[in-house]
């Protein structure tokens, strides 16, 4: 860097991001007068976002960051849209724990949404992971359509036994429709999913 200002810093710390790909196998960074080595990162498994800081540096210096991929994993394009998916799951996901205890989230839909997590604990298992989430993608968004039916006469007495009140009260009646809708409002978040209907 040439030239500079009043008051200008002499070292800045940064952090860098790389969005919307696999993580990476390895992370080397190279300074001035500094031997390369590896640098710390982290993985945000939901966005697909690999986090780099750079610890403080002059800066006039300059930095290089060589990134090394993952040979066997696909390419890029095969995580198009998981971002929004995460977020669609987790709408789903927080729509049906609305209608206990009637029903609750089903293991599937709770499997595919924790995908991100997942990936941000176990990066190098991307692979992997990613490979689950497809496979079970499609049971999850299968389980959250079965709950279109009413509910079961043992249902609804479980609720009113929640509630204290009679299965044929008007608040057993209004939860029930209350389910009702937060079923429907839980597919529509999963309705442009690769796997939805």
């Amino acid at each position: 860097m040439k030239g500079g200002y009043k008051g200008m810093a002499a070292s800045r710390a940064y952090e860098i991001r790389l969005p919307g790909d696999w993580p990476p196998a390895a992370l080397n960074i190279t300074r001035p007068n500094k031997l390369e080595g590896s640098v710390h990162w982290r993985y945000e498994g939901n966005t697909l976002t690999t986090v780099i800081p750079v610890v403080s540096t002059d800066v006039r210096d300059k930095v290089t960051l060589h990134v090394v991929r993952m040979g066997d994993l696909a390419s890029r394009r095969s995580l198009n849209g998981f971002a929004g998916a995460m977020t669609r799951l987790r709408e789903a996901y927080d729509e049906l724990n609305q209608t206990f205890p009637i029903a609750w989230s089903p293991d599937e839909l709770v499997d595919a949404m924790q995908t991100g997590d997942r990936l941000s604990y176990f990066p190098q298992q991307a692979g992997e992971q990613l490979a689950h989430y497809r496979e079970v993608l499609p049971a999850a968004i299968a389980k959250v359509h079965q709950l279109e039916k009413p509910p079961s006469e043992t249902e609804v007495a479980a609720l009113a036994r929640r509630f204290h009140v009679e299965p044929d009260s008007e608040l057993a009646r209004r939860k029930v429709t209350e389910f009702k809708q937060h079923v429907v409002r839980a597919e529509a978040a999963l309705a442009d999913l690769p796997s939805g209907k």
